[in-house]
């Protein structure tokens, strides 16, 4: 069994399970996105807490840099998935990244 988180989707919201994946585990439409020059990537899967439906699956690839890092943020949705959650993810997304520079960097 796999480590998962249990976090409430706040778009739903919902229950759902986040559970961190190897790159092995992406189907070639995400592998084909892979860009050979980030060599640190991190993967999820989300799940409803059934743990058979898919919610999406968090594919951020890195790059060090001189002063810090490159980042490649995407996260891949289930077909039929309507464009306001996509949108709204993607604010959600961001500010979620910002906020975690910021915690970064306050604990230097």
């Amino acid at each position: 069994m796999k480590t998962t988180l249990l976090v409430l989707n706040h778009l739903t919201p919902t229950l759902v399970h986040v559970a961190v994946v190897k790159e092995d585990e992406l189907g070639p439409t995400i592998l084909a996105d892979k860009d050979e020059s980030y060599p640190i990537s991190m993967v999820g899967k989300a799940l409803l807490i059934d743990d058979k439906t898919d919610v999406n699956m968090p594919y951020h690839q890195f790059k060090p840099t001189e002063n810090g890092f490159d980042a490649k943020l995407a996260v891949y949705w289930p077909e039929g998935v309507v464009d306001e959650i996509i949108e709204g993810y993607s604010l959600h997304l961001a500010t979620e990244f910002y906020e975690g520079l910021k915690l970064v960097v306050t604990k230097k």
